[in-house]
């Protein structure tokens, strides 16, 4: 019986150190890009094109297939670009931007058909950009907004009709900007945070929101905090979180990234303050909203020089959207810098380039959710689920003996306890513990449970 209990234990820790590891490394790309593009096909595979491998800018494209995990070479697009967007149409082709070829921002734009791995050419923008965004609208258009055209950041936008190929005008920014956000709200609206302008305050902490109906623009309320290089995403329940960015501060490092993040409610057109990065800032980072409803906040740098390119790498993070809080999670390579990342089909999301060829997946189907709804099923509850001083654990099912503990996230005990079976209340202390998220471990005959919670003082 002992024998078993501690081989059951041992499992357990062992377990737990494989559910914490979420990162994965997978088959590298064929050359190093950054600032290249992702898209997702409809058979589940990735397209990667364009970006630049430190010495030139690409025009070279490949497939990422989900079940194999491989990559194959795809027909090359017609011109190199480097910060293009790339928008999965409604019939499964993929929609190219702009981008730097090199020599000038591109107005140009080319579609992939991936039945016949053949790139077309389609209608040109009036303004050739690069650092835009483009947001698939709900009607299956193309919003293109801002960007940089070599000289300044336009404010122009424009809207692509995939089923005339053409392109119209979408009106004007009150803020030419570049490096910004473009997040799709449920009513179908898009809201445009943040970004970069040099002509006003640098970083920009103003919201525009394009109505489709009405094809026109209109403010909405501003964030606490400018920023650019930030990352923003839709959360299920319709609000925006964003976080991180950088931050100009006239000495050396010249940027600063930001350890921030704040909620907008386009119902209220408000903001609301969210819980800080727990540990290093994120400026030049990306964020994914995971199936799950959290959100995977992925490393950038914490700092930046653009005198000679020095930066300080940062870390990633988990966002528990239903606790307003956040976890730290270890990335195989310290950063990245204009990497590419994307939610596949399949639920992981891949991280690519930004430093080499590499490539990372996050697998989220092993993620475990942190939720305080109570199951009749489990073996134990907790509550109050964040806890602030203490927690209490109420046992569902009899057991001879039964040991609770708790770890931290490194997998180091904490507490542990031997409950008998007459106690199905225990009460836990944490007033001596420090804010962030727990494993409480529960091991009872031969059957384990595991569930998380959140301390916050």
């Amino acid at each position: 019986m002992c024998m078993k209990k501690i081989y059951l234990f041992l499992f357990c820790l062992i377990a737990f150190k494989i559910a914490s590891a979420q990162w994965a490394t997978t088959a590298s790309m064929s050359t190093t890009r950054a600032g290249h593009v992702a898209a997702n096909l409809t058979n589940g595979n990735v397209l990667v094109a364009g970006g630049w491998d430190y010495s030139s800018n690409l025009s070279a494209a490949e497939i990422y297939d989900a079940l194999t995990n491989t990559w194959s070479n795809a027909t090359s697009m017609s011109e190199a670009r480097y910060l293009a967007t790339a928008t999965t149409l409604d019939n499964g082709n993929v929609l190219i931007v702009g981008g730097y070829n090199g020599n000038s921002n591109l107005a140009s734009c080319e579609i992939y058909d991936p039945g016949n791995n053949t790139w077309t050419s389609t209608g040109s923008l009036t303004v050739g950009r690069s650092s835009h965004t483009a947001t698939k609208l709900q009607n299956g258009k193309v919003l293109v907004v801002g960007g940089y055209t070599g000289t300044l950041n336009t404010p122009v936008c424009e809207l692509f009709d995939p089923t005339t190929n053409n392109w119209s005008s979408a009106g004007n920014l009150t803020f030419g900007r570049s490096y910004h956000t473009a997040t799709l709200l449920n009513n179908g609206n898009v809201a445009i945070i943040g970004g970069y302008d040099p002509n006003s305050t640098f970083q920009l902490n103003s919201v525009e929101i394009y109505d489709v109906n009405a094809n026109s623009w209109s403010a909405g309320a501003a964030m606490s905090q400018a920023r650019d290089y930030h990352a923003a995403s839709k959360l299920n329940d319709g609000k925006v979180l964003v976080s991180g960015g950088r931050v100009f501060t006239g000495a050396t490092p010249n940027y600063n990234g930001l350890a921030s993040a704040e909620i907008y409610d386009p119902v209220t057109d408000t903001w609301l303050a969210a819980s800080d990065f727990t540990d290093t800032p994120i400026c030049y980072g990306q964020q994914v909203t995971l199936t799950n409803g959290n959100v995977l906040s992925i490393a950038g740098v914490a700092t930046f020089n653009t005198n000679d390119g020095a930066s300080t790498p940062s870390v990633t993070y988990i966002y528990y959207a239903s606790l307003d809080a956040w976890d730290t999670t270890t990335m195989a390579l310290d950063s990245r810098f204009e990497f590419a990342s994307i939610l596949m089909n399949d639920g992981r999301v891949m991280v690519s380039g930004g430093a080499d060829s590499s490539v990372e997946l996050y697998g989220v189907a092993n993620q475990t959710s942190i939720t305080n709804m109570q199951s009749s099923n489990a073996l134990f509850d907790i509550y109050p689920n964040p806890a602030i001083n203490q927690f209490n654990i109420k046992l569902n099912q009899p057991s001879e003996q039964v040991q609770i503990s708790i770890l931290d996230l490194t997998g180091q005990t904490c507490e542990a306890k031997i409950i008998n079976k007459t106690d199905k209340h225990i009460q836990f202390d944490t007033s001596k513990l420090s804010n962030g998220i727990y494993y409480v471990i529960l091991h009872a005959d031969y059957v384990v449970e595991t569930k998380k919670i959140s301390i916050l003082h």
